[in-house]
């Protein structure tokens, strides 16, 4: 509940600027390309960490990803406790990886409806471009409105491979709970 409060809150602050900057004029202009300059660098920068996580992911060694649940509870069983540890610090590992790439993912759903935002803005100021006979505004502010939706449908992409990222390290997390849950119930 209270973070629906705080994303329709952003929602208003990021489009009462907005509501100014539909009206075809330098000034509305100005601040659509902005905020789309704005919104375009942050996915960029999302894009480039998710490239780096997913680098990152492919050199860990999951144990989830080797080894059968059964396999993990004799591993469990037969841990000493140096491995024992090694297990517990997998488990904190993948879940605050999971928290991590969930943070990013929510974000991710915040801008995306700010991108959608920016394309209703672009095509009111396509509107206003349109009935002042401004034909190149008009066109050029219909460009801006079907990038910002483009640039939506992008960061929903991302947010759904970031979703499958977190989900890897959730199940790795699940699954070495699950066995050490299995392993003390054995002994």
């Amino acid at each position: 509940m209270v973070k629906r409060a705080l994303i329709a809150l952003s929602l208003m602050v990021f489009s009462i600027p907005l509501t100014a900057a539909s009206q075809c004029n330098p000034h509305g202009w100005k601040t659509l390309q902005d905020n789309q300059i704005e919104l375009e660098g942050y996915y960029n920068t999302r894009a480039t960490q998710y490239n780096t996580l997913l680098a990152i992911h492919k050199q860990r060694r999951l144990l989830s990803q080797q080894f059968s649940l059964d396999e993990l509870v004799q591993l469990w069983n037969h841990a000493d406790r140096v491995h024992y540890r090694e297990f517990e610090q997998q488990i904190r590992s993948a879940r605050q990886y999971a928290n991590a790439v969930s943070s990013l993912k929510d974000q991710l759903i915040e801008k995306k409806t700010q991108a959608l935002n920016i394309g209703s803005q672009w095509s009111s100021m396509a509107n206003a471009c349109k009935q002042a006979k401004r034909t190149a505004n008009f066109n050029s502010a219909l460009w801006y409105s079907a990038s910002s939706n483009d640039l939506a449908n992008d960061f929903s992409h991302l947010e759904q491979k970031f979703t499958q990222l977190g989900k890897i390290y959730e199940k790795e997390a699940h699954q070495l709970e699950t066995a050490q849950l299995y392993a003390e119930q054995a002994k």
